[in-house]
């Protein structure tokens, strides 16, 4: 296929104006600061990203610290400066740019039984759309993946038409698709800073007579180019398939649509995951390359990070909140990395990776079972709140698919991102900044109202949440009652608008202190305030608005002892809600000290109460 290459469409003002000298010649210059280059990276600047990424940039850098450029032969070094030299990375220059949608013979290693069973030699150059048609004809033929399809087609689908077509449809599926023809690809991507609109109320129309391919993203040309190279007719396209926009059309239409996510991902003949691209002009082949003006015929040089440092977990797709459920339930996903093509179905997972490491396991370690079989929702949580999410009220609609999952294996109440059979465990979800497998130093609960604060949904930030789920634990509150007022009715696991749980438990009325002077210092409960019975450690779920007292001037606090595993008891942490009765606030867990417990703690007045 013949391309005509440009620099790279996402450069800021600084990178766009940088000119690589022809391969055979050398030179070094300045790029710019490091605050001048995290700014650019956040607005989208593909270069910038790379040198956020290559040389571990950081928020706390100043203007003190630059980055320099050294074109030498066939590389490029970068390295940033303070007062001396920090760090250093080394990239690849490669003029004329190949095809960028082929991969050389290092790529395939991890498919050596796809290609074997298709007749290819491991040392034959392979193209990527090549190897993928190779994999999903293998799993289609050998395994039985695909079991929770249920044989439903998206209201609204791209008709990609035929190899080359550069028009395009948006066709609806009761009188526009081909009946014989019912199989589509799912498109999994990061939207990042895209000025792209996709279809409203005002274009439906319009892209339902049809629409130019030109005129999308780069990550979406690629997945028509790749949805066509696997013989299928159809796509599906968030931004494309789903009404954007503010309006009361749009506004109902994703309110529709949201609810089968997890279908339409479930019923996918194959998923499309841009994990490597920051946005929707990303395009499925960069592999951590970048596009850069150069002098000589050829007018663009490609720029590749050499780094084994690179690895799955620090794919920006596995840090947007929504890729979770699309990835988990979708049969059979071809993920374009920066470290080549991954495939993963129900069966494995296969390509270039170290399948030892620990982003291996945290992004790629687990699947959902099959029903009747139940999926870990404690490990669904810590995954889901290590990610982020643009629009924070879709908090509960990102998950809601793999709720509706959970529900269906267990039959189980959702209760605010809780569930009624393990309440309890559920109850004592906490921040931890520093967890090694999903750390979130940044936390908050947000400032509009998303969920009770009894909810790990309330907080932006990771939870750690499965570790009381498991059996042997005891407890000493009891569930009496919960209330959870949806913003649709006809959509349990969606938003919701009020919600407040009765519970009844052991109660001390103790008193909340830091020791020390930064909001990292360690914050302590007391029996009394003479601070010689300490009942536990207190971690808060929002420190920079829930403001402990210190010695001498503490601030009362509720203590409601839950329960849990032998060698760890909790309890919850309650503020009283101004203007009513018995009724009270989560403001964090406390971990209950060995001594404390030994004394009786869970022999204390018994109290029922409500908590919002």
């Amino acid at each position: 296929m013949s391309q005509s290459w440009r620099a790279d469409p996402k450069l800021c003002a600084i990178c766009s104006c940088i000119t690589i000298p022809a391969m055979g010649m050398n030179q070094d210059f300045e790029h710019a600061s490091v605050p001048e280059i995290l700014c650019a990276a956040r607005n989208g600047c593909h270069f910038c990203c790379l040198l956020t990424d290559a040389l571990r940039l950081e928020p706390s850098m100043d203007d003190d610290y630059h980055v320099a450029l050294e074109k030498r032969h066939t590389q490029l070094f970068a390295s940033v400066f303070s007062r001396g030299l920090l760090r250093r990375a080394e990239f690849m220059l490669r003029c004329p740019v190949q095809s960028n949608d082929s991969f050389d013979a290092a790529d395939v290693r991890g498919f050596e039984t796809v290609l074997q069973s298709s007749g290819c030699s491991i040392e034959r150059r392979v193209n990527s759309h090549e190897l993928a048609r190779m994999c999903l004809a293998r799993c289609v033929g050998e395994h039985d993946c695909g079991t929770r399809a249920d044989g439903f087609f998206p209201t609204r689908v791209v008709d990609v038409g035929e190899a080359n077509a550069d028009r395009l449809r948006l066709c609806t599926n009761t009188t526009d698709t081909n009946p014989g023809n019912m199989k589509y690809a799912a498109l999994s991507y990061c939207w990042g800073k895209t000025t792209f609109t996709g279809t409203t109320s005002a274009t439906l129309q319009e892209h339902q007579a049809g629409f130019s391919l030109e005129s999308l993203p780069w990550t979406l040309r690629d997945a028509v180019h790749l949805t066509r190279e696997l013989g299928l007719r159809y796509l599906w396209v968030d931004a494309l398939c789903i009404m954007q926009g503010s309006d009361s059309q749009a506004r109902d239409d994703w309110m529709s649509e949201v609810n089968q996510m997890g279908r339409v991902y479930s019923n996918a003949h194959i998923t499309i995951s841009a994990a490597a691209a920051r946005d929707s002009d990303g395009g499925l082949f960069s592999r951590g390359r970048c596009l850069l003006p150069c002098l000589g015929a050829y007018g663009v040089v490609a720029v590749y990070w050499l780094s084994s440092e690179r690895n799955l977990g620090g794919e920006p797709i596995y840090k947007r909140a929504w890729t979770l459920q699309e990835h988990l339930l979708s049969p059979r996903i071809l993920m374009y990395t920066a470290l080549g093509l991954v495939w993963q179905c129900d069966r494995g997972t296969i390509g270039n990776m170290d399948s030892k490491a620990r982003p291996y396991n945290t992004v790629l370690g687990y699947r959902l079972p099959s029903l009747p079989g139940i999926p870990d929702w404690g490990r669904l949580v810590e995954n889901y709140c290590s990610r982020e999410l643009t629009i924070p009220s879709d908090k509960f609609p990102g998950i809601a698919a793999l709720a509706r999952q959970y529900h269906q294996a267990t039959g189980d109440q959702y209760l605010a991102g809780l569930w009624r059979s393990t309440i309890l465990a559920d109850l004592l979800w906490y921040h931890d900044p520093t967890w090694f497998w999903y750390p979130t130093p940044n936390y908050r609960r947000t400032d509009n109202y998303r969920a009770p604060s009894w909810s790990w949904a309330s907080i932006d930030g990771n939870v750690l949440s499965r570790a009381n789920r498991r059996g042997g634990a005891t407890w000493h509150a009891r569930f009496i009652d919960c209330q959870v007022s949806l913003a649709d009715a006809e959509n349990p696991f969606g938003e919701i608008t009020a919600a407040r749980l009765r519970i009844s438990g052991p109660v001390i009325e103790g008193l909340w202190v830091r020791i020390g002077d930064r909001r990292e210092s360690p914050t302590y409960v007391y029996d009394d305030g003479s601070y010689t019975t300490r009942i536990g450690m207190l971690l808060l779920d929002n420190p920079t608005r829930e403001t402990p007292g210190r010695m001498g001037r503490a601030r009362p606090l509720v203590c409601l002892a839950v329960g849990g595993q032998p060698q760890q008891q909790y309890a919850l942490a309650l503020l009283p809600v101004h203007g009513t009765q018995d009724t009270y606030a989560r403001v964090g867990v406390v971990r209950i000290n060995h001594d404390a417990a030994e004394d009786g703690f869970p022999e204390r007045l018994v109290r029922e109460v409500w908590i919002i």
